[in-house]
């Protein structure tokens, strides 16, 4: 079976890089980066996380299962599982910097931050939105940058839902390219941070 329908929801989740390629990898900052060639390619297993009964916001939780080993890049999706009640995710990588927000979003503000909502196990056929959220997802995690996770329940919030979250991924074994290149890898990766851009002012 090929790798890209290995995968319950999006058969186009494929790997971002094959054997062979080279890649930057920046963490963070623009200035603060390595330099790989992919080794080896595979599929992660399927991985559900408890974050524990949600009552109320749970800030800056994290998943240590995500890490990898030394060497080694995973790239992620997920989707939020609730047994007994929706919740919202926000992605935090690393912790305290949002990978998603605009000027005027808010961290911790469910009506002014950008969160992945739940999605619905019973067989439903996804729409538009529910693809964008999946799409919207993914993440990347290099070696032991674990990032970290703001879960928010939805509607009432009487009584504990469990928060489970499922993770999807691929795994890239990394040798470094010591040697300084001629040229600059044909990709770069924020595995991360957030990319900043400059100020653009009128000329």
């Amino acid at each position: 079976m090929p790798w890209e329908h290995n995968f319950p929801h999006n058969p186009q989740f494929s790997p971002i890089l094959r054997e062979g390629e080279r890649a930057k990898l920046i963490r963070g900052q623009i200035d603060n980066f390595v330099n790989v060639e992919v080794v080896h390619v595979f599929p992660l297993p399927d991985h559900r996380h408890d974050f524990g009964l949600l009552t109320a916001s749970s800030l800056n939780l994290e998943d240590t299962h995500l890490s990898m080993p030394t060497g080694e890049l995973a790239q992620y999706r997920y989707t939020p599982r609730a047994t007994t009640g929706a919740f919202q995710v926000h992605l935090q990588s690393p912790s305290g910097v949002d990978i998603y927000r605009t000027r005027g979003s808010v961290k911790g503000d469910q009506t002014a931050g950008f969160f992945v909502g739940p999605y619905d196990e019973e067989g439903r056929v996804w729409t538009g939105h529910d693809w964008t959220l999946w799409a919207a997802s993914e993440f990347f995690v290099f070696e032991n940058d674990t990032p970290r996770f703001d879960l928010y329940p939805l509607g009432p919030t009487t009584g504990a839902r469990r928060a489970h979250v499922d993770f999807y991924g691929w795994g890239f074994a990394l040798k470094p390219i010591l040697e300084r290149p001629l040229v600059e890898p044909p990709i770069s990766l924020w595995v991360s941070g957030r990319p900043q851009g400059v100020m653009l002012t009128k000329q």
